[in-house]
């Protein structure tokens, strides 16, 4: 099983990377999504998005995030937003993501990107204001929370990618056979309703679409690594 790491590593490592990942391995299926919420501390005054985007334009570089690190999911959808927005925001990276919401919550920086099911809770009791989700449908936990698409900046579309691959040079056959039989458990039944459950989006992929879906991820993120002069610790 792999996560959007797998999509992220080729920009950031480079040549320092063991692996290709479009050509050592045999992509099986995309089983879910996890749909970002981008979430600001309630003293922030921006009630959604265009009044974000505005204050972070008028004071460059005062609005900060933290994530789990350089590279991590929430660093680069952070990134994503700067660019596509035309913004100036500090990056705060943490060493893994266990204190990120704790330091979120007591005000140590402004904003954050994080998984749904991480901030429902708290969006949920006050203690954070929710301005916009990645998917291009709301989601079940948030329903008052627009897309990104509906709040006027579609190009943040970031979403990690949860999916099984295998090594090169697996039989098309045995590639196939897998993926059938996760489609048929993911797109229906016991583990659809249970990823659901957990805040996921159910996808079952065919084989090709994942590994199309995988070649997109890597070229979006090279190109959003170079353009923000992103290096590895």
């Amino acid at each position: 099983m792999v996560d959007s790491s797998f999509t992220i590593n080729p920009g950031l490592l480079r040549e320092r990377l063991p692996y290709d990942t479009l050509k050592d391995f045999a992509p099986v299926s995309l089983v879910a999504t996890a749909p970002f919420v981008l979430v600001t501390y309630p003293s922030v005054p921006a009630s959604d998005l265009a009044a974000f985007i505005t204050r972070a334009k008028a004071a460059p570089g005062t609005l900060a995030y933290g994530s789990a690190g350089v590279g991590s999911g929430p660093h680069l959808a952070g990134e994503l937003l700067a660019q596509q927005a035309g913004i100036s925001v500090q990056h705060i990276p943490y060493k893994g993501g266990g204190t990120v919401i704790t330091d979120l919550l007591g005000g140590q920086f402004q904003f954050a990107f994080a998984t749904v099911p991480t901030l429902a809770e708290h969006i949920k009791a006050g203690r954070l204001r929710a301005l916009a989700v990645t998917p291009r449908q709301r989601v079940p936990q948030l329903p008052d929370v627009p897309t990104f698409t509906e709040a006027g900046l579609p190009g943040v579309d970031t979403m990690p990618l949860f999916g099984l691959i295998a090594p090169a040079g697996v039989p098309a056959a045995i590639v196939e056979q897998l993926s059938a039989a996760l489609r048929q458990s993911v797109r229906q039944g016991e583990m659809h309703a249970r990823l659901q459950a957990m805040g996921f989006e159910p996808v079952g992929s065919t084989p090709a679409e994942f590994g199309q879906r995988i070649g997109e991820e890597v070229a979006k993120w090279t190109a959003v690594i170079r353009k923000g002069n992103i290096q590895a610790e």
